[in-house]
């Protein structure tokens, strides 16, 4: 109800559960495809999976940026394409989480092992990232380059497979998508790969 400009929507889910949404999703103007449309992993743990199918969309060719949306997320107001790129350029949500991290702290809880924090740590290592800087690229949704996730699969991983790339990412910890892209954004700007 809040799509004003129309944005094509497309909601990918695990191929067995295909027919049940396909029978129950009562919006219009929608497409619906099975993960398998997108891609097909090995790596069937379900956090995991859902990640690496999302980082994937790509693939289909559908648009030059998409806005990824995880089940729990929802919109609360109108929305537009010039909320989420301007002048054609996507915006990448990048911040230090300075309101979050001050409400964390006054809770008296542990601000140093954060989720986003160790997970963008370990990206930074596997990727030998020379930026200290810690960032949180998000909250969800996140909004995605094609042209980002192209680079990263067909460039840095080459022959690797995203399922070994996450193995040797959970031995350090937890994989997150988005400090994924955003720390791959960030590297690929500093060789100049794009503009």
């Amino acid at each position: 109800m809040f799509n004003v400009d129309n944005l094509p929507v497309i909601i990918s889910v695990n191929d067995k559960d295909y027919v049940f949404f396909k029978d129950r999703i009562k919006i219009k103007d929608y497409t619906l495809i099975k993960d398998s449309d997108i891609y097909n992993t090995i790596n069937y743990d379900g956090w995991r999976y859902q990640q690496i199918i999302k980082m994937n969309f790509y693939r289909l060719n559908f648009s030059e940026y998409y806005l990824s949306l995880d089940s729990d997320s929802f919109f609360i107001r109108n929305f537009t394409l010039s909320d989420f790129v301007i002048d054609n350029i996507p915006k990448l949500v990048k911040h230090n989480s300075e309101f979050f991290l001050k409400s964390i702290y006054n809770l008296g809880l542990d601000t140093d092992n954060l989720f986003y924090k160790k997970s963008l740590e370990a990206v930074k290592q596997l990727m030998q990232s020379s930026d200290s800087e810690i960032f949180d690229y998000g909250p969800s949704p996140y909004l995605w380059d094609t042209k980002i996730w192209k680079l990263f699969f067909e460039d840095y991983l080459m022959n690797e497979t995203i399922e070994a790339f996450f193995y040797k990412l959970d031995a350090i910890y937890m994989p997150s998508e988005n400090a994924i892209y955003g720390e791959y954004v960030n590297k690929i700007l500093h060789k100049n790969y794009i503009s």
